[in-house]
């Protein structure tokens, strides 16, 4: 009972911080766009990079003896970064150049 608790708290904690790195890998990567000398070519390596990262931490996971509930709660992990992650840094982009990223405001204008 412990020991699959334990694996689940890992399998948690294993997808919050790939969906970390994920997402906030894919924000960084898009900041650099603009001034990137060869954005292709860093669109290109980060996916890699992102998705090697993603595929790592599913591969341990699994090596762990994780099932397949300990990976669904380590997809739940990963989902929950991605709302948090784009609640902390979605709407700066969008802010900054005078766009409103409310659900109120797309209603408003219809």
């Amino acid at each position: 009972m412990t020991q699959t608790l334990l694996l689940f708290c890992l399998a948690l904690a294993c997808g919050l911080l790939v969906g970390w790195l994920f997402f906030y890998g894919l924000y960084r990567t898009v900041q650099a766009l603009p001034s990137a000398r060869r954005p292709a070519l860093l669109l290109g390596a980060s996916l890699l990079a992102r998705m090697a990262v993603l595929l790592l931490g599913c591969w341990l996971l699994v090596l762990a003896g994780a099932g397949w509930q300990q990976l669904l709660a380590a997809l739940f992990g990963m989902l929950a970064m991605r709302l948090l992650v784009l609640r902390r840094y979605g709407g700066l982009a969008l802010r900054e150049h005078g766009a409103d990223n409310t659900a109120g405001s797309r209603e408003q204008a219809r």
